[in-house]
């Protein structure tokens, strides 16, 4: 074996390095344990307080020098932990997000707003077409804008100061949408830069943020967390802190401008028949009769009126008709309080304060904005407890401030209003002017809330908006689960690996264990170093990996035993099995690479964490499955050992097999004609069972205390949401899967909370002791409560339905350009591609055939593409096999038709594709067993697949290529070989 030094020192050097990796986690451990006694002393069993403290505790400890390389690196706390091993929250508990950069704000900022109609119709229908998965929102907008017959784009954008030296008013369109993108995918960094430091400064371990630009999608994911509607307003706060002079109920024009609004309204809602709202009976119109106004200023001077939450829209629907708002001052803006009044109690109560703005002299906003803040903090004050958050402000944000709050005390004491992201937080009357730049905003904040909002203050605002267009929460204890069977699963198929390797192939069987341990031990220290977060998925994929670092030995073993059976020696069967299986393997293996890096691209969270270790697996599965137990088999023999290929009851199994594959081929055409067809019949009659991934919706988990009628939850759910919602039983006791579209297009921050709160009002009826707090706590045994929950938007449902054919289509046109590269014939190619299409539609159709009648889920959803596409790469290891075999035998036996060297080739392969089948298959059948409910449908598809692939190595691809040949499948003369020499072979 050539390169023998070099192969054994780079093995060396990635052991210690991976060595070193795995002892860094020792320093951190430490920390984590300490943070634990330390939080656990202090809280005294209040779970709560053992969460603040921890977080508190790692905190001080995060920029803490743990270790040191002298000379050349130190490593603190917070430098290990990312370039460590993460649990993704499907093991580990938490949330993740993926949120949608709202650029439709942005370029009608950009334009200035501009009332040409052209230009609003076009930022209009951008927004609609990117709902249903469209391309970026840039590329939308321009289309838009030609369709509504918009004259020049330049028209629009030169009148911005800030582009007038790249968009001249005579600027092509073309030229005009490059900086138009330029500039959004400059604002959709600057948004995901922020929010990462925001997320860093949030205080989760390892949190893992991620960009795809071509999308403008964020994917956040926060492992541990407990608390998802903090952490949701956390991160979806865009933090535009602006400073408002007001009006007041005294100023002139303010009640009384109210009350003839409401006339108005009044008079604008009698034209409108179709009109449902309350109206007073002492005549007042539908604002004043929904709202309670501060006529004699007891609210406070700065508050208009007040509101029930649920009529805030409705008075906004008047207030901003152009006829009511023509009859307020110009410079005024209305904007509501972020939280309810406080009652007598002191706690929040259901009345919302409206405040009229006053906008800056000679223009449009508030009078000072949040950019000019450089710092802030929050503290309590010690007397009355109110929470409070400290700002400082840069040199010309004081000096606007001092001019403010000057002429705010000198107007008997007027008032200033806090504004972030449109809504009042806190309103002071100014008693005295601030030169300082220092201030304090104090509202009804608790101590967390202040911290929050300290924190995305501090960093900044974010350029753009952003909307969660798909969410998911999973409870730690279904995490720890999930742990559970996920070890089980590993840990069985790794035994039944070597037992079958051992016991079938002897001595080599134990070497290729050796390496394949090996190769654990690589791609754990590989995903180590690279901090991935491992998910379910990528522990299915590591079980993949296992068995297909031993598919790589089969091959060899196979091809060795064929050596020695022609009478070579031990030493040249090696050399020549190794030499000889060299193509097979890196064919097939750069075939599933090609698809994992088409997953990658597509896939979006678990997916491609589940595509990340797929690639790492196949890099070292070629070099230990390949090169180091090649090194480790010849040191072996060397020390004068004896190597065994097989155990007597395995040396001539499935060889010597004589069978008319070729002449067969018409039967297996019409079976999997018959079972596709049926497929599409009950397409059309059943169609699939469709995850939330593809069709959109809310999906919970909920486990209840006792038992439940799963009949009559769903009837209560059905009259709760108003929709047929769909229940089903899971493998945890007394929980079930509820999936409802209910406000699933309604992107508000308050969507989520309310479809919660319906869910709730049905869950109630049949367990009627659990209470809503309750309901919430992902962690919660012995109560009722949502243990896991996800919502993925209809924009997102549209875009992974897109991607996935996408990835697909792409997978089987990569193949087809490889194939035909590496065997010279596009009929090679045409066989390959159409078997791997057949293999996706037996799979579909065996998933249509079968949903609700198997007693597991059978979804389709991101998992059941990531196994088509799985399928597709190792359905091509076995028709890569029999390919390459009947490359070998096109130039070598000349003499044979067509069909006896496409059988023979088939033939003389078939201990290696159903070995190599067989041993995918019981890892796959093991993860199907053990792993849960969370990878069953997934791991069901590849078992369907691989022995549909298998099938179709034989009986699709190399008939379909035989059908597309002639008889002579050389296009060269070659030497004529005896038949018996063949038959030696």
């Amino acid at each position: 074996m050539q390169g023998k030094g070099f192969i054994r020192f780079f093995a060396i050097v990635l052991a210690v390095v991976f060595l070193l990796q795995f002892l860094l986690t020792f320093p951190t451990n430490r920390v984590d344990s300490n943070a634990h006694n330390y939080a656990q002393g202090i809280a005294n069993g209040n779970d709560a307080v053992y969460k603040v403290e921890r977080a508190r505790y790692l905190d001080s400890m995060s920029s803490e020098v743990l270790f040191s390389i002298p000379l050349l690196k130190t490593y603190t706390y917070q430098d290990l932990k990312k370039q460590q091993l993460a649990l993704g929250l499907d093991l580990k508990g938490g949330m993740s997000v993926v949120m949608q950069v709202d650029l439709q704000d942005f370029i009608k900022g950009l334009g200035k707003n501009a009332p040409d109609a052209a230009f609003q119709a076009a930022l209009k229908n951008a927004g609609e077409r990117l709902k249903n998965g469209g391309t970026d929102y840039v590329t939308l907008f321009a289309e838009e804008f030609k369709k509504a017959g918009g004259q020049s784009l330049a028209a629009i954008f030169s009148r911005n100061e800030a582009l007038s030296s790249r968009i001249k008013f005579d600027t092509p369109d073309d030229v005009v949408v490059r900086v138009l993108r330029e500039n959004s995918t400059e604002t959709v960094k600057t948004t995901y830069d922020r929010l990462k430091e925001r997320i860093d400064e949030f205080g989760v371990t390892q949190p893992n943020v991620s960009l795809d630009a071509a999308r403008d999608l964020i994917v956040v994911e926060l492992p541990g967390v407990d608390n998802p509607k903090r952490a949701r307003g956390m991160i979806t706060a865009t933090a535009a802190l602006e400073f408002w002079d007001v009006y007041r109920v005294i100023d002139p024009g303010v009640v009384a401008g109210l009350q003839m609004a409401d006339a108005k309204a009044k008079m604008l809602m009698s034209n409108d028949t179709s009109a449902v709202v309350k109206v007073d009976s002492s005549n007042m119109g539908p604002i004043l009769s929904n709202m309670s106004l501060n006529s004699t200023g007891q609210m406070g001077l700065a508050v208009i009126g007040t509101a029930e939450k649920n009529k805030i829209n409705l008075i906004n629907g008047y207030l901003q008709n152009p006829a009511v708002k023509s009859l307020f001052p110009r410079d005024l803006v209305f904007s509501w309080a972020e939280k309810a009044q406080k009652g007598a109690d002191g706690k929040l109560g259901t009345q919302y304060e409206l405040y009229a703005l006053k906008n800056k002299k000679g223009g449009e906003g508030a009078s000072l904005s949040g950019d000019c803040v450089t710092d802030a903090s929050v503290n309590t004050d010690p007397v009355s407890g109110q929470v409070a958050v400290s700002l400082k402000m840069n040199s010309e944000g004081a000096r606007k401030w001092g001019e403010m709050t000057t002429a705010a005390a000198k107007d008997n004491n007027r008032e200033v209003a806090v504004v972030l992201d449109d809504k009042v937080v806190s309103a002071p009357r100014v008693n005295d002017a601030i030169l300082t730049g220092d201030s304090q905003i104090s509202g009804s904040y608790t101590l967390e809330e202040g911290q929050d909002f300290a924190r995305i203050l501090k960093i900044g605002r974010l350029p753009a908006k952003t909307q969660i267009i798909q969410e998911s929460v999973v409870g730690p204890s279904l995490g720890q689960d999930n742990i559970n069977k996920s070890l089980i699963s590993l840990g069985l198929g790794l035994l039944a690996i070597i037992v079958l390797m051992s016991t079938y192939y002897s001595t080599a069987g134990i070497i290729s264990v050796v390496a394949l341990l090996v190769n654990i031990f690589f791609i754990m220290g590989a995903l180590t170093s690279y901090g991935t977060v491992l998910t379910l998925p990528g522990i299915a994929g590591i079980v993949l990996t296992m068995a297909s670092a031993v598919d790589a030995n089969v091959i060899i073993y196979e091809r060795c035993r064929e050596e020695l059976a022609e009478g070579k020696s031990i030493a040249q069967a090696i050399k020549d099995g190794f030499y000889n299986s060299y193509s097979a393997i890196f064919d097939a293996n750069i075939s599933n690479l090609l698809i994992a890096f088409v997953m990658a691209y597509f896939g979006l969270g678990p997916i491609k964490g589940f595509a990340v270790v797929l690639i790492v697996g196949i890099i070292f599965t070629l070099f230990t499955a390949v090169f180091l137990c090649h090194l480790m088999m010849e040191y072996w023999f060397e020390k004068g050992n004896k190597i065994e290929f097989s155990k007597p009851w395995s040396s001539n199994l499935l060889t010597n097999v004589k069978y008319d594959w070729v002449g067969k081929r018409k039967i297996a055409y019409a079976a999997s004609a018959l079972f596709i067809l049926a497929g599409v019949a009950s397409y059309f009659v059943r169609g699939f069972e469709l995850g939330v991934d593809f069709k959109g919706g809310y999906s919970y988990n909920v486990q209840f205390a006792e038992n439940v009628n799963d009949q009559a939850l769903r009837s209560i759910l059905d009259q709760k949401f108003g929709s047929n919602t769909i229940v089903k039983a899971i493998d945890t006791k007394n929980s079930y899967n509820i999936v409802t579209p209910y406000l699933i297009d309604d992107n508000s921050t308050e969507a989520t909370e309310k479809v919660i709160e319906k869910l709730f009002e049905g869950v109630k009826e049949v367990a009627p002791g659990v209470t809503l707090e309750d309901f919430r706590k992902q962690d919660n045994p012995g109560k009722t409560h949502i243990s896991a929950f996800s919502k993925v938007g209809s924009y997102v449902a549209d875009d992974i339905r897109n991607s996935s054919f996408k990835a697909i289509a792409l997978s089987l046109l990569l193949i087809f350009i490889y194939v035909a590269f590496r065997f010279n014939k596009w009929q090679f190619s045409a066989g390959a591609v159409l078997a791997l299409f057949h293999d996706v539609l037996l799979v579909m159709a065996f998933f249509t055939l079968f949903h609700g009648i198997l007693p597991f889920s059978m979804e389709i959803d991101q998992a059941f593409v990531a196994a088509i596409l799985t399928v597709i790469g190792y359905s091509m290891n076995d028709t890569i096999v029999v390919y390459d075999r009947i490359r070998e035998y096109i130039h070598k036996y000349t003499g044979m038709s067509k069909a006896e060297v496409i059988n023979d080739a088939i033939n003389n392969t078939l201990s290696r594709t159903m070995m190599t089948s067989f041993i995918t298959f019981l890892s796959m059948f093991i993860l199907f067993a053990f792993g849960g409910s969370s990878v069953r449908g997934f791991a069901f598809a590849l078992l369907i697949g691989i022995v549909v692939g298998t099938y179709s190595s034989i009986f699709v691809a190399t008939p379909i290529m035989v059908d597309l040949t002639d008889e002579n499948l050389t296009d060269a003369p070659q030497p004529v070989v005896a038949k018996k020499e063949v038959e030696k072979v």
